[in-house]
């Protein structure tokens, strides 16, 4: 069997895999919190360009199709052609060894295979069109096609990267990437005027960001400019959690082989190694090196790195292939086999946990417990919609009663398993930066009149970030004592979930409502 043909078996069971995980276990919150994208489309959004959500709304077919698999059926696609597109790009740069070491880096990454892969995230049409912009720009650089080839391939690298910034902004990165190369390394291209036509191209492509902001306070900026501004001092304990982060989100196996790869190519070991070196460390290192520095000082998320060491990966492959193949083979074959193992763990560890590894304390049952961000949330619109049905039917409840959520979580998951299936409108009363996106559904959606009921749902592993009088007491004339709904899971108690009637609306003069 040929390696193209070994990385496309590959890819046919990495797909099944995921296809299997993503209808074994509910959405995550930033799962669900992305599917009200694709409820109200937008050019931008309060956090996040907008391809994740139109992504959602195609594969659902408007979400018409609400099963998990289908939610997280782009991902899992757009994986399948990011491995393939990996194994080209390593194919051209070396040879097919080089190819096949970098689908099995993809395929065993957790940010690759996982975050991007499988969940839906803004990540994941940010690395598609991530590897076709690496994919171009090795052609634009390429000595053995024509100038006329390498323009074009210039100009739509232009379109790719502009796509890629409208899947995360990260992916500006691209062109900071390029800028150092062209500075340290090829000069002659800046006097190219096909790169600036590149870079009015991927200008238009992502101007609806910067109007959609300019008609809403730049609130983009100054959510995602808060998360990485330094402005405290020198903070050990982000910094660890940047480094060490960064080497289980990317596997330590991985992590591990592109350190040998690097220091064997600063060292200047087998300098033939491939004449993309400058360029791909160009376009990787610098997202990696900025975001631990910003660590230094504040938090930061892991997987901010992840496309930087897609493409360091890149570039291990090139050095490992010359360098005892089958050994590194073994190697990567290993740790995506790891992987799949732990991923099995994980996914029966959601489900069949007997109650909960998290808070054992009933006030807080099961706060701390990740596991519950994809777990039990059919379960508890079963027990609710029997309740809504009762409440409606005995005139404890008005008819067509909303529900109100004042923060975004667990305002998605409450969106997309209770008000969504049983057609319940949701309403978010709070702030803008509690909300998010919420603020601009509400435009859409009834808004509650003075005198309307509403439900308050608040689970108690999330009984941390709301107090109900204090939250909702000034909106309503008056709010009931909660009604208790237990979660058990295999037979332990996992959480429970508070349910509030709040009866008088009084509408707040809360931004976001």
């Amino acid at each position: 069997m040929s390696l193209s043909q070994k990385t496309i078996l590959l890819i046919i069971i990495a797909t099944g895999l995921r296809i299997i995980f993503a209808g074994s276990i509910e959405l995550g919150n930033d799962e669900v919190y992305y599917i009200t994208y694709a409820q109200k489309l937008q050019w931008n959004y309060f956090d996040h360009p907008p391809l994740v959500g139109l992504l959602i709304k195609i594969t659902s077919l408007n979400l018409w199709l609400t099963n998990e698999i289908f939610i997280r059926l782009g991902p899992i696609l757009l994986a399948a052609v990011d491995t393939w597109l990996i194994f080209r790009i390593g194919t051209h740069i070396k040879n097919e060894k080089a190819g096949y070491l970098a689908a099995l880096f993809f395929t065993a990454s957790p940010y690759t295979s996982i975050i991007s892969g499988l969940f839906i995230m803004p990540d994941a049409p940010m690395l598609f069109f991530w590897l076709l912009s690496i994919w171009l720009l090795v052609r634009v650089f390429d000595p053995n096609i024509s100038k006329r080839q390498s323009n074009i391939s210039l100009l739509l690298f232009g379109l790719t990267a502009g796509l890629a910034i409208m899947g995360k902004v990260h992916a500006i990165f691209l062109w900071v990437g390029l800028g150092i190369y062209l500075l340290l390394y090829n000069r002659r291209m800046l006097l190219n005027p096909v790169l600036y036509l590149a870079g009015v191209i991927s200008m238009a492509i992502i101007s609806p960001i910067y109007f959609w902001n300019a008609q809403n306070d730049f609130i983009t900026y100054k959510f995602q400019g808060s998360r990485v501004t330094v402005n405290s001092g020198f903070r050990a304990d982000s910094l660890l959690t940047e480094l060490f982060g960064g080497i289980l989100y990317n596997n330590p196996v991985n992590y591990v082989l592109i350190l040998i790869a690097l220091i064997a190519i600063f060292r200047k070991k087998r300098p033939s190694v491939f004449p993309y070196r400058n360029l791909l460390l160009c376009l990787s290192l610098p997202l990696i090196g900025i975001l631990i520095f910003v660590s230094c000082f504040r938090s930061t998320l892991p997987h901010w790195n992840g496309p930087g060491f897609v493409v360091l990966s890149i570039v291990a492959s090139a050095w490992l292939a010359e360098t005892h193949f089958t050994k590194y083979n073994k190697w990567l074959t290993t740790a995506n086999i790891v992987l799949l193992l732990i991923a099995i763990v994980a996914v029966l560890g959601i489900n069949f946990y007997p109650g909960t590894p998290g808070n054992k304390d009933y006030a807080k049952l099961g706060e701390d417990d990740l596991t519950l961000e994809m777990y039990g949330w059919k379960q508890f619109n079963q027990s609710f919609r029997q309740m809504y049905e009762d409440d409606t039917r005995s005139g404890k409840m008005k008819k067509n009663s909303a529900i109100a959520t004042h923060k975004w979580f667990p305002g998605g998951h409450l969106n997309f398993y209770v008000a969504l299936p049983d057609s319940i409108t949701l309403i978010g009363l709070g702030t803008l930066n509690d909300i998010h996106h919420f603020y601009w559904l509400n435009e859409v959606r009834p808004k509650l009149k003075k005198g309307d009921d509403a439900y308050i749902i608040v689970p108690s592993n999330l009984n941390y970030s709301v107090r109900v009088d204090d939250t909702y007491g000034q909106m309503f004339n008056a709010i009931e004592k909660p009604s208790i709904i237990d979660q058990l899971r295999n037979g332990k108690p996992a959480r429970y979930f508070s349910v509030y009637r709040a009866h008088g609306f009084r509408p707040p003069e809360a931004v976001g409502y």
